[in-house]
Protein backbone atom coordinates (compact mmCIF):
# COMPACT_ATOMS: atom_id res chain seq x y z
CA UNK A 1 0.00 0.00 0.00
CA UNK A 2 2.91 2.53 0.99
CA UNK A 3 4.74 1.60 -2.80
CA UNK A 4 1.01 2.30 -3.92
CA UNK A 5 0.67 5.83 -2.48
CA UNK A 6 4.21 6.79 -3.42
CA UNK A 7 3.83 6.03 -7.10
CA UNK A 8 0.50 8.06 -7.46
CA UNK A 9 2.34 10.59 -5.48
CA UNK A 10 4.88 10.62 -8.36
CA UNK A 11 2.71 10.90 -11.06
CA UNK A 12 0.91 13.69 -9.72
CA UNK A 13 4.17 15.82 -9.26
CA UNK A 14 4.87 14.44 -12.99
CA UNK A 15 1.95 15.73 -13.73
CA UNK A 16 2.31 19.01 -12.28
CA UNK A 17 5.89 19.11 -13.39
CA UNK A 18 4.75 19.03 -16.66
CA UNK A 19 1.85 21.45 -17.05
CA UNK A 20 4.44 24.04 -15.89
CA UNK A 21 7.06 22.79 -18.10
CA UNK A 22 4.36 22.75 -21.59
CA UNK A 23 2.25 25.24 -20.90
CA UNK A 24 4.34 28.29 -22.14
CA UNK A 25 4.98 26.02 -25.47
CA UNK A 26 1.56 24.75 -26.12
CA UNK A 27 0.07 28.80 -25.76
CA UNK A 28 3.04 29.82 -28.30
CA UNK A 29 2.20 26.89 -30.20
CA UNK A 30 -1.53 27.64 -30.42
CA UNK A 31 -0.41 31.35 -31.10
CA UNK A 32 1.39 30.55 -33.54
CA UNK A 33 -1.95 28.57 -35.33
CA UNK A 34 -4.40 31.25 -34.94
CA UNK A 35 -2.69 34.59 -35.88
CA UNK A 36 -2.53 32.99 -39.35
CA UNK A 37 -2.81 36.94 -40.97
CA UNK A 38 -6.31 36.97 -43.26
CA UNK A 39 -5.80 37.68 -46.63
CA UNK A 40 -9.04 39.79 -46.56
CA UNK A 41 -8.70 43.42 -45.79
CA UNK A 42 -12.45 44.73 -44.65
CA UNK A 43 -12.96 48.78 -45.24
CA UNK A 44 -12.35 50.83 -41.88
CA UNK A 45 -15.50 51.85 -40.05
CA UNK A 46 -16.49 54.12 -37.75
CA UNK A 47 -15.60 53.13 -33.91
CA UNK A 48 -17.87 53.24 -31.25
CA UNK A 49 -14.91 53.03 -28.40
CA UNK A 50 -13.66 56.09 -27.15
CA UNK A 51 -10.08 56.50 -24.84
CA UNK A 52 -12.45 56.94 -22.23
CA UNK A 53 -12.83 53.54 -21.43
CA UNK A 54 -9.28 53.23 -20.60
CA UNK A 55 -8.97 49.76 -22.72
CA UNK A 56 -5.02 50.09 -22.27
CA UNK A 57 -4.76 49.26 -18.53
CA UNK A 58 -6.59 45.93 -19.50
CA UNK A 59 -3.58 44.73 -21.57
CA UNK A 60 -1.78 41.97 -20.22
CA UNK A 61 0.04 38.84 -20.37
CA UNK A 62 -2.96 36.33 -21.82
CA UNK A 63 -3.38 33.06 -19.69
CA UNK A 64 -3.39 29.25 -21.69
CA UNK A 65 -7.06 29.33 -20.92
CA UNK A 66 -7.43 33.00 -23.00
CA UNK A 67 -4.50 31.68 -25.78
CA UNK A 68 -7.47 28.69 -26.23
CA UNK A 69 -10.10 30.63 -26.67
CA UNK A 70 -8.56 33.61 -29.37
CA UNK A 71 -10.42 34.11 -32.40
CA UNK A 72 -10.20 36.44 -35.17
CA UNK A 73 -13.00 39.07 -34.76
CA UNK A 74 -16.18 38.43 -37.20
CA UNK A 75 -15.96 41.85 -38.71
CA UNK A 76 -12.58 40.81 -39.69
CA UNK A 77 -9.15 42.38 -40.08
CA UNK A 78 -8.83 46.19 -41.41
CA UNK A 79 -4.94 46.39 -42.31
CA UNK A 80 -2.30 43.23 -42.52
CA UNK A 81 1.37 45.36 -41.56
CA UNK A 82 4.59 42.71 -42.71
CA UNK A 83 8.24 43.02 -42.12
CA UNK A 84 9.80 41.06 -44.54
CA UNK A 85 13.30 41.40 -42.79
CA UNK A 86 12.14 39.72 -39.89
CA UNK A 87 9.42 37.52 -41.11
CA UNK A 88 6.74 39.01 -39.96
CA UNK A 89 3.09 39.21 -41.09
CA UNK A 90 0.33 40.33 -38.86
CA UNK A 91 -3.50 41.22 -39.16
CA UNK A 92 -4.63 44.88 -38.12
CA UNK A 93 -7.61 44.92 -35.46
CA UNK A 94 -9.17 47.97 -34.47
CA UNK A 95 -9.45 48.21 -30.99
CA UNK A 96 -6.50 47.81 -28.51
CA UNK A 97 -8.79 45.10 -26.89
CA UNK A 98 -7.12 41.46 -25.43
CA UNK A 99 -9.28 39.41 -27.61
CA UNK A 100 -7.70 41.66 -30.78
CA UNK A 101 -4.16 41.60 -29.41
CA UNK A 102 -4.77 37.94 -29.04
CA UNK A 103 -4.88 37.15 -32.78
CA UNK A 104 -3.20 40.58 -34.29
CA UNK A 105 -2.39 43.99 -34.09
CA UNK A 106 -4.42 46.66 -33.04
CA UNK A 107 -5.09 50.42 -33.43
CA UNK A 108 -3.86 53.07 -30.48
CA UNK A 109 -6.23 55.73 -31.79
CA UNK A 110 -9.92 54.85 -32.00
CA UNK A 111 -10.19 57.25 -34.80
CA UNK A 112 -7.22 55.77 -36.90
CA UNK A 113 -7.07 55.94 -40.50
CA UNK A 114 -4.90 53.43 -41.42
CA UNK A 115 -2.19 55.10 -43.38
CA UNK A 116 -2.92 58.67 -42.58
CA UNK A 117 -1.06 60.79 -40.18
CA UNK A 118 0.83 58.58 -37.74
CA UNK A 119 -0.16 54.65 -37.75
CA UNK A 120 0.35 53.78 -34.29
CA UNK A 121 0.23 50.47 -34.28
CA UNK A 122 0.08 47.82 -30.41
CA UNK A 123 1.07 44.20 -30.88
CA UNK A 124 1.73 41.47 -27.84
CA UNK A 125 5.33 40.09 -27.51
CA UNK A 126 5.15 36.55 -26.79
CA UNK A 127 7.66 33.59 -26.04
CA UNK A 128 7.56 32.29 -29.82
CA UNK A 129 10.29 34.68 -31.81
CA UNK A 130 7.78 34.32 -34.84
CA UNK A 131 4.45 35.53 -33.68
CA UNK A 132 2.56 38.65 -33.30
CA UNK A 133 5.38 41.50 -32.71
CA UNK A 134 7.50 39.25 -31.11
CA UNK A 135 9.79 39.56 -34.80
CA UNK A 136 10.41 43.38 -33.90
CA UNK A 137 13.37 42.75 -31.34
CA UNK A 138 15.43 41.85 -34.26
CA UNK A 139 14.69 44.57 -37.24
CA UNK A 140 17.05 47.04 -38.17
CA UNK A 141 17.57 50.66 -39.41
CA UNK A 142 16.22 51.08 -42.91
CA UNK A 143 14.57 47.79 -42.93
CA UNK A 144 11.05 48.15 -44.95
CA UNK A 145 7.52 47.85 -43.61
CA UNK A 146 4.46 47.16 -45.14
CA UNK A 147 1.24 48.37 -44.34
CA UNK A 148 -1.43 47.39 -46.56
CA UNK A 149 -6.01 48.55 -46.37
CA UNK A 150 -8.25 47.59 -48.46
CA UNK A 151 -7.56 50.79 -50.95
CA UNK A 152 -3.90 51.22 -50.88
CA UNK A 153 -0.78 49.83 -50.02
CA UNK A 154 2.34 51.50 -48.59
CA UNK A 155 5.94 51.02 -47.79
CA UNK A 156 7.73 52.56 -44.41
CA UNK A 157 11.39 52.73 -43.99
CA UNK A 158 12.83 52.11 -40.42
CA UNK A 159 14.15 55.23 -38.82
CA UNK A 160 13.94 55.05 -34.97
CA UNK A 161 14.42 51.89 -32.77
CA UNK A 162 14.58 52.38 -28.95
CA UNK A 163 13.41 50.92 -25.84
CA UNK A 164 11.34 53.19 -23.86
CA UNK A 165 9.51 53.64 -20.41
CA UNK A 166 5.65 52.43 -20.99
CA UNK A 167 4.92 55.95 -19.39
CA UNK A 168 6.64 58.16 -22.50
CA UNK A 169 4.10 58.72 -25.29
CA UNK A 170 6.27 61.19 -27.17
CA UNK A 171 6.52 58.94 -29.64
CA UNK A 172 2.97 58.43 -30.66
CA UNK A 173 1.41 61.81 -30.40
CA UNK A 174 -0.77 62.35 -33.52
CA UNK A 175 0.85 63.87 -36.65
CA UNK A 176 0.27 65.36 -40.14
CA UNK A 177 3.28 63.70 -41.44
CA UNK A 178 3.15 59.83 -42.49
CA UNK A 179 4.43 57.70 -39.82
CA UNK A 180 4.08 54.41 -38.73
CA UNK A 181 4.57 53.74 -35.26
CA UNK A 182 4.81 49.55 -33.53
CA UNK A 183 4.76 49.26 -29.80
CA UNK A 184 5.28 46.10 -28.03
CA UNK A 185 7.02 44.73 -24.52
CA UNK A 186 10.38 44.82 -25.18
CA UNK A 187 9.89 41.11 -23.46
CA UNK A 188 7.61 38.36 -23.55
CA UNK A 189 7.93 38.61 -19.59
CA UNK A 190 6.12 40.95 -17.64
CA UNK A 191 8.08 44.31 -17.72
CA UNK A 192 7.80 47.91 -17.42
CA UNK A 193 9.50 49.01 -20.67
CA UNK A 194 7.92 49.06 -24.46
CA UNK A 195 10.32 49.05 -27.89
CA UNK A 196 9.42 51.23 -30.43
CA UNK A 197 9.95 51.07 -33.89
CA UNK A 198 8.91 53.91 -36.08
CA UNK A 199 9.19 54.17 -39.79
CA UNK A 200 8.33 57.05 -42.22
CA UNK A 201 6.65 56.67 -45.56
CA UNK A 202 8.80 56.07 -48.70
CA UNK A 203 5.68 55.44 -51.59
CA UNK A 204 1.88 55.05 -51.69
CA UNK A 205 -0.39 53.24 -53.97
CA UNK A 206 -3.80 52.59 -54.73
CA UNK A 207 -4.74 48.76 -55.18
CA UNK A 208 -5.70 47.92 -58.22
CA UNK A 209 -6.63 44.82 -60.17
CA UNK A 210 -5.01 45.20 -63.21
CA UNK A 211 -1.49 46.54 -64.58
CA UNK A 212 0.19 45.81 -61.14
CA UNK A 213 3.01 48.29 -60.51
CA UNK A 214 6.19 46.91 -59.17
CA UNK A 215 5.53 47.57 -55.58
CA UNK A 216 2.28 45.56 -55.24
CA UNK A 217 4.31 42.73 -57.10
CA UNK A 218 6.96 42.78 -54.71
CA UNK A 219 4.53 42.88 -51.98
CA UNK A 220 2.46 39.76 -53.05
CA UNK A 221 5.79 38.13 -53.42
CA UNK A 222 6.86 38.49 -50.02
CA UNK A 223 3.13 37.42 -48.88
CA UNK A 224 3.36 34.21 -50.32
CA UNK A 225 6.77 33.53 -49.11
CA UNK A 226 6.02 34.57 -45.43
CA UNK A 227 2.81 32.36 -46.07
CA UNK A 228 4.93 29.75 -46.98
CA UNK A 229 7.39 29.93 -44.40
CA UNK A 230 4.76 29.83 -41.40
CA UNK A 231 2.98 26.71 -42.98
CA UNK A 232 6.22 25.57 -42.92
CA UNK A 233 6.95 26.45 -38.99
CA UNK A 234 3.51 25.00 -38.33
CA UNK A 235 3.82 21.36 -39.28
CA UNK A 236 7.57 21.54 -37.98
CA UNK A 237 6.00 22.43 -34.46
CA UNK A 238 3.41 20.33 -34.94
CA UNK A 239 5.78 17.27 -35.82
CA UNK A 240 7.50 18.14 -32.31
CA UNK A 241 4.27 18.34 -30.44
CA UNK A 242 3.63 14.25 -32.34
CA UNK A 243 6.94 13.51 -31.38
CA UNK A 244 6.75 14.35 -27.62
CA UNK A 245 3.17 13.44 -27.27
CA UNK A 246 4.80 9.73 -28.63
CA UNK A 247 7.71 9.85 -26.25
CA UNK A 248 6.04 11.04 -23.05
CA UNK A 249 3.15 8.24 -23.71
CA UNK A 250 5.75 5.74 -23.91
CA UNK A 251 7.72 6.80 -20.87
CA UNK A 252 4.18 6.75 -18.93
CA UNK A 253 3.72 3.57 -20.14
CA UNK A 254 7.30 1.92 -18.73
CA UNK A 255 6.49 3.52 -15.31
CA UNK A 256 3.29 2.06 -15.55
CA UNK A 257 4.50 -1.78 -16.25
CA UNK A 258 7.42 -1.26 -13.66
CA UNK A 259 4.87 -0.20 -10.95
CA UNK A 260 2.86 -3.40 -11.45
CA UNK A 261 6.18 -5.83 -11.53
CA UNK A 262 6.98 -4.09 -8.38
CA UNK A 263 3.59 -5.11 -6.91
CA UNK A 264 3.13 -8.66 -8.21
CA UNK A 265 6.83 -9.12 -6.70
CA UNK A 266 5.27 -8.07 -3.43
CA UNK A 267 2.72 -9.82 -3.60
CA UNK A 268 3.97 -13.28 -4.32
Amino acid sequence: MRNKGLFWLFISCLVLALYFLLAPFAKDYIWLIKSNPTSSVQPLKPSAWSPSQEVYENIHPPSLAAVLKANPPKEGAWGRVIAPQVKMDVSIYQMPTQANLLVGAATFYPDQVLGEGNTVLLGHHVQNPTSLFSPLTRIKERASIYLETDSKLQRYQVITKKVIPETDLTMIQKKKEPYLTLITCDTYRATTKRLIIQAKLVKEVAKVNKNKNTMQCDYEKQIRNLEAQHQQLVMKKTMSFILFGILLLGSGSGVFLYWKKIEEQEDN
